[in-house]
């Protein structure tokens, strides 16, 4: 699924259901940072070593759901997406998403839902709603990423961990 222009989908690749938002967020931080380890040392500066990459990180502020103009509840709105951090029972975790937007397209976890209910029915029924979300980049397991390295076993002449 590609989102059109303009539009800020989540999907879920294994079952193919998407949340298209209403509207396009007003702003999406992406934070990509590498991982560095100091060395012990007893004077100056601590020299440091590349260790590794995290997961892209990506913050989506201001997503708007709002039905104010036909007074529709949008509860079920929040609670589908809110599905989405549901744990899978197959999987043992949340599933996997797939976030879009123009062209760039990221496999992903969401991490957090921030909800701030602005408007409501009579009946108290939320119709308007300012979403925040945090997503991070999702890797799957079996990928040669992440490798331990024992500091105290440099002998292998592999050149990891020989200072």
């Amino acid at each position: 699924m590609a989102a059109l222009p303009g539009q800020f989908a989540l999907t879920n690749p294994n079952t193919g259901e998407a949340f298209v938002f209403q509207y396009f967020p007003t702003g999406i931080d992406l934070e990509s940072r590498a991982n560095w380890n100091p060395r012990d040392t007893t004077i100056g500066v601590q020299p440091i070593d590349y260790a590794n990459t995290a997961p892209l990180r990506i913050t989506v502020d201001e997503l708007l759901l709002d039905r104010s103009d036909t007074n529709i509840s949008i509860e079920s709105d929040l609670r589908r997406l809110l599905a989405f951090m549901a744990e899978d029972s197959k999987l043992g975790r949340p599933p996997t998403l797939v976030v879009i937007w123009g062209v760039w397209q990221e496999t992903v976890v969401l991490e957090s839902v921030f909800i701030k209910q602005k408007l409501f029915t009579l009946e108290g029924d939320p119709v308007r709603a300012y979403l925040s979300l945090t997503l991070i980049e999702f890797q799957e397991d079996g990928t040669n990423t992440s490798v331990k390295i024992n500091d105290n076993d440099n002998d292998s002449g592999s050149g990891i961990g020989d200072f």
